[in-house]
């Protein structure tokens, strides 16, 4: 499901660079663009969940279901956070909606190329140490971001968290060096 990206970018420009009495507005405005990112990601996580999910784990045993579970969640909560990070960062200060707009599919698709890598890196997880893996994890963990953008009620779970996959990846694959 696409998420009504413009009505995002539409949102999020009046929060760029808010003067101190418009602070408030800002403020405002970040909360009803989190509110449009949520309702697109439960909807998108509802039918992922509905028709792609349980259909491939009905027979699963309960501790890949769990693990499914937990990794459907995580990757979900990562991309809620593409969509907010991407739409409150990029192309700052300007007013040129078109201008956002670029920057914040520039901005999406770099996530998404980084996240594409990561799934192919995991193919070479056992050529990596568990304690190598670990470190990779914790460095590019974004902890400050979850106490900006606490992960939906929907997508808490433990195990739930925010990486930087860039770099993840890279210190994954300098480990591997």
């Amino acid at each position: 499901m696409k998420i009504a990206a413009l009505t995002l970018v539409s949102l999020l420009v009046a929060v760029q660079s808010p003067s101190p009495s418009q602070q408030d507005t800002a403020l405002d405005l970040k909360k009803e663009a989190t509110a449009i990112i949520e309702r697109n990601i439960r909807a998108e996580f509802e039918h992922t969940m509905k028709e792609v999910f349980w259909p491939k784990m009905a027979n699963a045993s309960e501790e890949d279901k769990k693990l499914g579970l937990k990794s459907t969640k995580w990757l979900f909560y990562n991309k809620a956070y593409a969509y907010y990070r991407c739409g409150t960062t990029d192309a700052r200060g300007s007013s040129d909606v078109k201008l956002i707009e670029r920057e914040f599919v520039r901005c999406f698709e770099d996530h998404a190329a980084q996240f594409k890598k990561t799934l192919k890196l995991v193919d070479y997880a056992p050529a990596i140490d568990l304690h190598t893996q670990i470190q990779c994890e914790m460095r590019s963990r974004l902890f400050e971001a979850e106490l900006e953008f606490p992960a939906f009620d929907f997508l808490q779970g433990d195990g739930v968290y925010l990486l930087d996959y860039k770099k993840w990846n890279d210190c994954l694959l300098g480990a591997a060096r």
